[in-house]
């Protein structure tokens, strides 16, 4: 690779050049200017991989340089220098198509990193435009539809080979009998760069084929890989001995892939079948990929490290989030706390699957909708159907994260727009409180505690957003679902009293007749 260092302040340009051997970076040739309308021209001539030029220039300044070399040569790597600590310049910098903004002035563990990091990215892209053109000289080698055929039949439950399709199928391989011992792996592989060449999405099938022919390389001879889905790559390795033996070929192959092609990806390893059994070994592999492809730990897991699935619905997490928007918390930072802390304990716990995860936060999800309703916050512009749809289109711990966090942000919006005070949500909170547990202790010092309030504020606070006393309220609700009970019910009086919260059946009574005038009894024969 060439670098050309281009600097109005030569003996720093030139400082830069020799302090540091660039040759262990693979840069093969440094060329030093003072001059950015000199540096133009070389790199219209072709063969500069990587500038470092100053921001301030008599004669061409770096942002006109940067933005005129990148027209005629749009793969340059630059990295430009900079005295004004201005995140205005940096903007520009980067919207350009600048690689680095460091400022001045410069130190060498600085500039080296950001080299190396330059060099990275070259190396990537020319590695990409080979596979570009690879793909497209073998595409009919690559789709090969017989052994791909073949292969599937193999990882299928149910699917029957004849013997002579069997040796055809070795023969193409180039593998003389058939394999008494196979072991079959499932490989995924996932975007986790910020910056990486690869998008996952656009060079999918790109991608697979590059992934394909290193593990093609690695194999040996002794296996085949092919895709079977987006980001799904089987590979089926055979003459094996041990299921130790087709751990570590997955390590290796796992590693490959990271350093060259710079993506994460995990691997499932199955247990040791014949051929016939190999769709068995496949299932076990698909099972362990799916496990660490959820938590996207960038690792091999083989069948019998998995952990049983030994997980409950999350009910502390479902009250803190219900408690927030009761109390009016609706802050962003708090709502991104809990669920934050939620998830990072389920990353060390690595007991979760998808499905389990889809149906965790579809309760949640649900039960936060509700409690909208309940109290009184519009809910009609949340399509709670929409979201449930959303969550079936995820497949990693990360991607539920941040699919939470986002609908926790709506639903604060929500509580905020509707401008409901924070000491409103919290009556309306008690109110729904009072309304489902009348059988329960509802004492003032119990429903203070419960919303971290003094007794003596919280009675203040409750009798000015409903005009009305708590214990009248309490008891207004206690009579009311009484006299519901008495004319819709068969239930007898000693038990109703129990159920709106009245170990005594004669106080019950007494306080039945002061507020309807007349004795339960009676009540329901002239009323039903």
């Amino acid at each position: 690779m060439r670098m050309l260092i281009v600097d109005d302040e030569i003996v720093a340009a030139n400082a830069i050049c020799n302090v540091f051997d660039w040759r262990t970076l693979d840069i093969d040739e440094v060329k030093v200017l003072d001059s950015g309308l000199d540096a133009i021209e070389i790199i219209k001539a072709g063969g500069v991989d990587i500038l470092l030029t100053d921001i301030k220039m008599p004669d061409l300044d770096g942002l006109t340089l940067s933005r005129q070399s990148l027209r005629v040569q749009p793969e340059l790597k630059i990295i430009l220098f900079s005295g004004y600590d201005d995140f205005e310049y940096a903007q520009k910098a980067m919207r350009i198509g600048v690689l680095e903004y460091l400022l001045k002035p410069v130190t060498l563990e600085e500039v080296v990193p950001a080299v190396r990091r330059a060099v990275s990215k070259c190396r990537q892209e020319r590695f990409k435009r080979q596979m570009e053109a690879d793909y497209i000289e073998n595409e009919n080698k690559y789709k090969d539809n017989l052994v791909r055929t073949v292969s599937l039949k193999l990882i299928q439950s149910g699917e029957y080979l004849k013997e002579q399709e069997k040796q055809e199928y070795f023969r193409l391989l180039q593998l003389e009998n058939i394999p008494e011992k196979c072991c079959a792996a499932c490989l995924k592989f996932f975007e986790y760069q910020q910056n990486a060449i690869w998008d996952i999405e656009r060079d999918s099938e790109l991608l697979r084929f590059a992934v394909k022919n290193v593990l093609d390389e690695l194999l040996e001879g002794r296996g085949i890989s092919f895709h079977t889905a987006r980001n799904n790559i089987a590979i089926l390795i055979f003459n094996v001995h041990s299921e130790i033996e087709c751990i570590a070929k997955a390590r290796e192959c796992l590693q490959t892939i990271n350093k060259t092609l710079e993506i994460g990806a995990v691997i499932g390893v199955g247990r040791l079948a014949s051929v016939s059994k190999m769709y068995e070994s496949y299932q076990d592999a698909q099972k362990a990929c799916n496990v660490e492809y959820f938590y996207e730990k960038n690792g091999v897991t083989h069948a019998d490290d998995l952990k049983k699935e030994e997980y409950t619905y999350p009910q502390e997490l479902e009250e803190k989030l219900l408690k927030k928007i009761a109390l009016g918390r609706q802050n962003e930072e708090s709502f991104a706390s809990i669920l934050n802390q939620y998830f990072d304990a389920v990353q060390g716990e690595r007991i979760l699957t998808v499905q389990t995860m889809q149906n965790i936060c579809s309760t949640l999800l649900m039960m936060v909708f509700k409690k909208l309703q309940s109290l009184d916050i519009d809910t009609e512009n949340i399509d709670i159907i929409q979201w449930m749809e959303e969550l079936k289109q995820l497949h990693t711990l990360r991607q539920f994260r941040q699919f939470m966090l986002r609908k926790m942000r709506i639903v604060n919006d929500k509580i905020a727009r509707m401008g409901i005070s924070k000491n409103k949500l919290l009556v309306l909170n008690a109110q729904k409180y009072i309304e489902e547990h009348l059988d329960g202790d509802l004492s003032l010092e119990t429903m203070a505690k419960m919303f971290f309030l003094s007794s003596r504020y919280f009675a203040a606070l409750f009798k000015e957003y409903t005009g009305v006393a708590l214990s009248d309220y309490i008891n207004n609700c206690r009579m009311e679902k009484a006299k519901y009970l008495l004319l819709n019910t068969d239930q007898s009086v000693g038990n109703i009293a129990r159920k709106t919260g009245y170990d005594d059946q004669g106080h019950f009574s007494r306080n039945f007749k002061n507020y309807t005038g007349m004795k339960p009894s009676e009540y329901k024969k002239i009323h039903k």
